[in-house]
């Protein structure tokens, strides 16, 4: 009987094991297509703006970041972090952040890896090397502002699981807000959706980019942005975060967007509800 016990003891532990090895190895996965990048596009940004580029460096690991601006407002202090979808770059966001300048509100792109990881196809970086870097942009942006400083996280498709995944080690006390735009629930559940991985299988699936869970540890005001035209992330799915985030928060809805709309040129129907929550936020 004795023995018994062992071997079923024994073989428990082997099958936990050989489940968690998997777990990690499939984080890992996700991680790598998650944190691939492609080359930043050298066109110059919209006159009126600027940029100043940071290096994000630990452990011999250096990431690029953009700080842009506009010039005559040397004292503002409300500033945006932007995370990208899967293979963007600081680049993309130019059109964007050219709008938010000429609202007084400075942002930072940045990119998900170091500079070799465009010749690979798949990224180096693992989720907590991403998190450094946000820590060390967001002590670059104290460093300036001081006390002043009053940030908002803005992310895109999968760059809000990734915001959100990393948000209780990137908190603030000068976190005013939290912008979710064109997500969806949880990565698992896509995955399904898009038949990629079958529903007999998804116990197997990490509870990983789980936005579901990740919303409810924000208490900072939520700004949810979805299309019903986003053909990528469902327009349900952004309902469904939205029915789950605390309060405060906001929800808007459109019907013609498609899912990458957000970058694109003169944009500003997608673009201004943002600079509205942000400046009602901060008061200006």
């Amino acid at each position: 009987m004795k023995f018994k016990m062992k071997a079923v003891f024994t073989g428990l532990m082997i099958i936990l094991i050989a489940f968690f090895s998997l777990q990690a190895c499939m984080r890992k996965l996700i991680d790598n297509i998650t944190f691939q990048i492609k080359p930043a596009s050298e066109m110059p940004y919209p006159d009126g703006v600027h940029y100043r580029e940071i290096n994000l460096t630990h452990n011999k690991r250096s990431v690029r970041a953009r700080i842009t601006e506009i010039r005559d407002i040397p004292t503002n202090n409300i500033v945006v972090i932007l995370f990208n979808g899967i293979g963007g770059n600081i680049a993309d966001w130019r059109y964007f952040q050219k709008y938010l300048a000429d609202g007084g509100i400075t942002s930072v792109s940045f990119d998900y890896g170091p500079l070799s990881d465009t010749l690979r196809k798949k990224g180096t970086s693992r989720l907590s090397d991403v998190t450094k870097d946000i820590n060390t942009i967001i002590d670059t942006l104290k460093k300036t502002y001081g006390d002043s400083l009053q940030l908002f996280l803005l992310g895109h498709s999968v760059g809000n699981a990734v915001m959100l995944e990393m948000y209780t080690h990137t908190v603030t006390s000068q976190l005013k807000g939290v912008i979710i735009c064109n997500s969806f629930l949880s990565l698992k559940k896509w995955n399904i959706q898009h038949h990629y991985l079958p529903k007999a299988f998804a116990f197997v699936f990490p509870n990983y980019f789980n936005n579901a869970d990740n919303i409810k540890k924000n208490y900072k005001p939520v700004l949810i942005i979805h299309s019903k035209a986003d053909s990528v992330n469902l327009f349900g799915d952004a309902k469904k975060l939205f029915d789950l985030a605390n309060l405060p928060k906001e929800f808007i809805e459109f019907d013609n967007f498609g899912h990458n709309d957000i970058d694109k040129k003169d944009n500003f129907p997608y673009w201004l509800p943002i600079v509205n929550f942000i400046k009602n936020k901060t008061g200006k």
